[in-house]
């Protein structure tokens, strides 16, 4: 005779805890990426003014399951991912010499621009994330 017990559950309330614990696991997670990315911009020196390092946004994203949870860390600036993954130089395209565009409100004229080296700071916070950075 088999011993042990029989437990019946509840699917409608047992999705609702599945529901709001990756509910919170995951807002957990996001804001500790966005502290994470902040602290990498800071340490890989990409800062002026300090708004690309401050500016980031937690944003609900689609789920890939019924009862997942899913969260995006996005910041407004354009220039973040050029800091991020970089860029190769410019030159113009013949017949023009010069490439012609704003920065400030000022209409700058050059032969080429440089790189931009990258620096993998979203990389960075991605690798640097445990467990730990996922319970509430």
């Amino acid at each position: 005779m088999p011993s042990g017990a029989r437990v019946k559950v509840n699917r409608t309330r047992w999705s609702a805890v599945v529901r709001a614990s990756t509910d919170r696991a995951a807002e957990t997670a996001a804001e500790s990426f966005q502290r994470k990315v902040s602290e990498e911009i800071y340490s890989a020196g990409r800062v002026q003014t300090g708004r690309m390092a401050s500016d980031w946004f937690v944003e609900p994203a689609m789920a890939r399951t019924a009862n997942g949870s899913a969260r995006r860390v996005v910041s407004p600036h354009k220039r973040t991912i050029y800091q991020n993954f970089g860029t190769r130089g410019s030159r113009p395209i013949p017949p023009r010499k010069a490439l012609k565009f704003q920065v400030g409100g000022r209409t700058v004229f050059a032969t080429r621009t440089r790189p931009i080296t990258p620096a993998r700071f979203i990389e960075r916070a991605i690798g640097s994330m445990t467990v730990g950075d996922w319970l509430t």
